[in-house]
């Protein structure tokens, strides 16, 4: 079955590719196994929390490749480490639109 479908169901992995679609315009880089993973985890664990449109332009702000290569610094699950890294670009600078990070 295709990676993270049965995970996460088919509404929440068509709104991942969605997003990643919008964020990065069909960058191959965009669908390494990495970043699928982290992305279908970020909005699994912050459903009803973030801002999509936040999330497409912060992503759309950082190379796919550079997700991952942050990533690897972390010791903890690729879903997890991919999904930090996620959460930092979404937070950025903001206070008033930063999401804690959960697990």
């Amino acid at each position: 079955m295709v990676l993270g479908l049965r995970r996460y169901g088919c509404e929440r992995y068509v709104e991942m590719l969605r997003i990643i679609n919008e964020a990065w315009k069909g960058n191959v880089d965009s669908y390494l196994a990495g970043v699928i993973r982290g992305v279908a985890r970020f909005i699994s664990v912050y459903e009803g929390e973030y801002s999509r449109e936040r999330l497409v332009q912060q992503l759309a702000r950082t190379h796919p490749k550079t997700i991952t290569q942050l990533a690897q610094k972390d010791t903890s699950s690729s879903a997890n480490r991919h999904m930090r890294q996620i959460l930092r670009i979404y937070n950025g600078a903001s206070r008033e639109m930063s999401l804690p990070l959960k697990n």
